[in-house]
């Protein structure tokens, strides 16, 4: 009995060590490493700018609707200081290769190896996004994507940040 309450315990913890990401809260930092190069990016590195994060996979439909949202996004308010990030999170690159090649993507695009940083904040659906001001602090936050979601919610989130 008590070593099934030591399990019980133990088990709850795990469940509960991740980071969950709240609007108002600041976003942690992470550095993962550019889809299919070496280079390491930091979110730090963005400070003073509003930064869009955009959890996706290739297995995702609805990620497949948003991507075109995202480049309009970021072709628009690049020069505004706005960075768009999209952290692919399929388990093999070749996976997001093959989704890109279909949807393509302007925008920074960065690879959370091994779905570490995913399990790390706790993220159930995809996409899921963060809009984030100069300070580092979520402002905005979405889950999922469907055809009846308004294309320009974003850009209406953004303008309250500039």
């Amino acid at each position: 009995m008590k070593s099934l309450l030591v399990i019980v315990l133990l088990t709850s913890q795990i469940a509960f060590a991740g980071t969950d990401i709240r609007v108002k809260y600041p976003f942690p930092n992470f550095t993962l490493r550019k889809l299919s190069q070496k280079n390491q990016i930091s979110l730090n590195q963005y400070r003073g700018k509003i930064v869009v994060i955009d959890f996706w996979a290739s297995w995702c439909e609805p990620c497949r609707q948003e991507f075109p949202v995202l480049n309009k996004l970021y072709k628009k308010y690049y020069k505004d200081g706005v960075q768009v990030m999209g952290i692919n999170v399929d388990t093999e690159e070749a996976d997001a290769a093959r989704f890109l090649k279909e949807n393509p993507a302007v925008f920074m695009l960065l690879h959370d190896d091994g779905g570490k940083l995913m399990d790390q904040f706790n993220l159930e659906t995809m996409p899921r996004s963060f809009i984030i001001d100069r300070k580092g602090v979520v402002r905005f936050m979405h889950n999922g994507y469907n055809s009846d979601y308004d294309p320009y919610v974003f850009e209406k989130e953004l303008k309250t940040l500039f």
